[in-house]
């Protein structure tokens, strides 16, 4: 994984390092739960996380990740984004200060 620390060319951020813990009966990363397309929580195929760097505009893009920052990676290593990862989870402040 290659982790940046410059936000220099950075056009849109997406906070993906949080644990999800408010996301009952579901175990890891919030932004990787399959609701796309699906009728029922969970039962989609395609991670909203994706769905997100789809509709984002033309331009660099970054992740900022912490917990299951690998799978993360891994879902979207297909596309061209940058990972920051922020080293202690302190909330949304300091996600966006990564």
């Amino acid at each position: 994984m290659t982790i940046t620390s410059s936000l220099d060319a950075i056009a849109s951020i997406i906070l993906a390092a949080g644990k999800g813990s408010r996301m009952l009966g579901y175990e890891g990363n919030k932004t990787l739960l399959p609701l796309l397309p699906g009728s029922s929580p969970y039962s989609g195929d395609r991670p909203m996380l994706l769905e997100v760097l789809d509709n984002l505009p033309h331009g660099p893009k970054g992740i900022v990740v912490h917990h299951f920052a690998e799978a993360v990676r891994t879902a979207t290593q297909h596309l061209q984004v940058s990972y920051l990862l922020q080293p202690v989870t302190n909330g949304t402040g300091g996600a966006v200060l990564t």
